[in-house]
Parts: C-alpha cells; sequence; structure tokens
C-alpha cells in the first residue's frame, strides 16, 4: 500500500477507496453536527442521473440542500472554494427535482456548505456557510 505523511496530520492512503471512505465519515460528520444544532434530517444521499445532494435537513421552516465539502488539509484550498459554478447548477436542479417530487415545491429553500477539515483521524473542524448560494 502506497502511504504518504501528507501534511503530517496522519498517513494518507493514495487509492479512489480512501477518497470514497473520506466522504463517507464526513457526511456522517456533517449529519452529526447538523443534527447537534437542532437540525432533522429530511433525506441523505439524493442522487439523479445528473448530480447528488449529499443531506437535506429541515430547521425553522426552512428546508436546507447541504453540500458536504472535505479536506485533510489545505494545501488546495478549503472544501468550499471546490464548489464551483458547474457543482452550484447541479445542486440547484437535483434539488427542485426533490421539490417536486416530496411535494414542497412551496418550501422555503437554502442551500448550505458545510466545510470540514480532518486534522486527525477523529478530529474534525467543520465550518457552516449558510446561503452558500
Amino acid at each position: 500500500m502506497n502511504r504518504d505523511r501528507g501534511n503530517g496530520d496522519h498517513p494518507r492512503v493514495k487509492r479512489p477507496d480512501a477518497r470514497r471512505l473520506l466522504g463517507r465519515r464526513s457526511e456522517e460528520a456533517a449529519r452529526r453536527y447538523l443534527e447537534q444544532k437542532g437540525y432533522a434530517v429530511v433525506a441523505t444521499n439524493v442522487a439523479v442521473r445528473w448530480g447528488e445532494i449529499d443531506l437535506v435537513v429541515e430547521k425553522d421552516g426552512w428546508l436546507v440542500f447541504v453540500e458536504v465539502r472535505a479536506k485533510t488539509g489545505e494545501r488546495f484550498g478549503s472544501g468550499a472554494e471546490s464548489v464551483d459554478a458547474r457543482k452550484v447548477a447541479r445542486i440547484r436542479r437535483v434539488a427542485a427535482w426533490f421539490l417536486q417530487r416530496t411535494g414542497r415545491t412551496e418550501a422555503r429553500v437554502r442551500f448550505d456548505v458545510l466545510s470540514l477539515r480532518w486534522e486527525g483521524p477523529h478530529r474534525v473542524r467543520v465550518r457552516h456557510i449558510e446561503n452558500a448560494f
């Protein structure tokens, strides 16, 4: 197995499986964070042919579509900075589909980004950006 020390925080495995594992761990950490903040989880991993939304949560009358971005370091910017115009368009399109499909077309909606930075195998910093786009 090819390992390097990355930014010195912890060893990283250089395989696609490692990215998938990081994504799953990050989405779970994001879900726990939001639940601790009083959000109710409506749906997770809403996936259709043209895109995916990581989390759909609800709080104070708002239906919130959440994009979770994770990094193990700041070498290439924050996770939030990696949400480009193309990703925003996909998320909005999936959100419109979700609203139609669930009969919530009149809901007040918001799009948030949770940027997670792993500082070790069990330590994560969460930056919650409300109304990110």
